[in-house]
């Protein structure tokens, strides 16, 4: 009585917990994150193409000064999706781009230093944290998406509450259940089953056109005259 077979994890842990977990169950499965040390398979959404794929819309409107949204240390995914927009970036004559945190090292959200000045476009670890920044990017005369242009992540209603639609990643949570579920009880079932390495889930990029703009004289224009209101203040 009272045993438990196994166990799925579904969200980032530290290691020291997950070594706390594995002394006490054998059949494990991570969901939406992998652990470095300890070997049990993972489910994942495939964070990393999907990255790559909304950097370069980001690429194809011509925005060459580009910013990545996202605390790298805090979650495998977060670091998979910096590396998507990492791997954008060799293709175009394009500078090195440092993630900007959003959250501590304990994973508690931090206030964004947006470098707006900087950049002319941003892509968002999830749509939440983007659409607080559109708000704060308001707050300083600079409309999205017509002065900066966003991109997200997750598909959530985050933005959409700033009154935005961004293009997001989406990803197939229920695909991700199925299969952990299913792994998890072939490894209970089969004592020899060694459930090992990372299954990765396909999402989709869900596109939305009033978070992009191309890189135009209009934006010109818009920085230009944010600009100008400041040096009048």
């Amino acid at each position: 009585m009272n045993r438990v077979d196994g166990i799925i994890i579904p969200s980032q842990m530290t290691e020291w917990y997950i070594a706390a977990i594995a002394s006490r169950i054998k059949n494990r499965v991570f969901l939406d994150f992998y652990s470095e040390t300890d070997g049990y398979g993972c489910v994942l959404s495939n964070n990393f193409p999907g990255s790559y794929t909304l950097t370069k819309l980001l690429v194809a409107a011509a925005h060459m000064r580009r910013g990545v949204i996202g605390s790298t240390s805090a979650a495998t995914g977060i670091l998979d999706r910096y590396m998507g927009f990492r791997k954008a970036m060799p293709e175009a004559p394009l500078p090195y781009n440092a993630a900007i945190k959003d959250r501590d090292a304990n994973g508690v959200y931090i206030e964004i230093k947006l470098q707006p000045d900087a950049y002319t476009a941003y892509v968002y670890n999830n749509d939440q944290i983007a659409g607080v920044a559109i708000v704060r990017l308001r707050d300083i005369n600079l409309k999205v998406p017509c002065c900066i242009s966003i991109v997200g992540s997750d598909n959530e209603n985050g933005a959409v509450a700033a009154g935005i639609g961004v293009t997001s990643l989406e990803f197939n949570v229920q695909d991700m259940r199925a299969t952990a579920i299913d792994q998890l009880i072939e490894r209970v079932e089969s004592k020899s089953y060694r459930l090992r390495g990372k299954r990765f889930i396909d999402g989709r990029v869900v596109g939305r056109d009033k978070a992009i703009h191309s890189r135009s004289s209009e934006m010109t224009r818009c920085r230009k005259r944010r600009a100008w209101r400041f040096a009048a203040l």
